[in-house]
């Protein structure tokens, strides 16, 4: 790995979007960790797309070093990412003031899926020009620490490092949420910000909901 490559981390979570080897100190069973690399969404703007949304959003991303991101895999590609020079070169969290560049900020489709039905709006009838706007407001000037400037809690001690490491206390953050089992009862009772808008959102959530 280049030795000036950094990792970046889910905008919403805080937690990585690939893994290392699993060595944590405590007797933490492995989970199943294939969903780091293949349950990753990128939002991004482009401010010359000619589509209704200049906001698009890539269902099928990879990371790699120096916080970059590949959207070229998505087989089903946003009408708004028209245009962009390089969708397999983006940089995460960047503010590019020549608009070269769009801002974009990477997240799990899990989590994603969590912050939804808190809302109680279905995944796709989220409201795509308020997430990244919302995202974009809390956006660091220096992308380097490969998050947004949120408290993200505990998992905050390993942003701004140069490579993702297990520390203890953070080995849940492996763990995708939507198939904890002890955090089933939780979503089942998650605290709302607002009335319902559809009795049916919570039909978002896979397994376990």
């Amino acid at each position: 790995m280049d030795i000036h490559g950094y990792d970046i981390y889910c905008g919403l979570c805080g937690g990585p979007l690939h893994h290392h080897d699993w060595h944590p100190s405590t007797e933490v069973p492995k989970p199943d960790l294939s969903w780091l690399t293949e349950n990753t969404f990128v939002i991004g703007d482009n401010p010359k797309s000619v589509a209704q949304s200049k906001i698009w959003i890539s269902k099928s991303a990879r990371m790699y070093v120096l916080g970059k991101l590949d959207c070229s895999l998505d087989n089903n590609q946003d009408p708004a990412m028209d245009g962009i020079a390089d969708i397999a070169n983006l940089m995460a969290y960047c503010h590019d003031e020549g608009r070269e560049l769009p801002f974009c900020v990477p997240f799990h489709g899990s989590c994603h899926q969590l912050l939804c039905a808190y809302l109680r709006v279905r995944v796709t009838d989220m409201n795509k020009e308020a997430f990244h706007h919302s995202l974009k407001d809390l956006a660091l000037p220096n992308a380097t620490k490969g998050c947004l400037d949120i408290d993200y809690g505990q998992i905050s001690i390993c942003h701004g490092r140069q490579l993702w490491k297990i520390v203890d206390g953070t080995e849940y953050f492996m763990f995708d949420p939507l198939h904890v089992h002890e955090l089933q009862e939780c979503y089942r009772n998650m605290p709302r910000l607002q009335e319902p808008q559809s009795s049916h959102a919570s039909l978002e959530l896979s397994p376990g909901f």
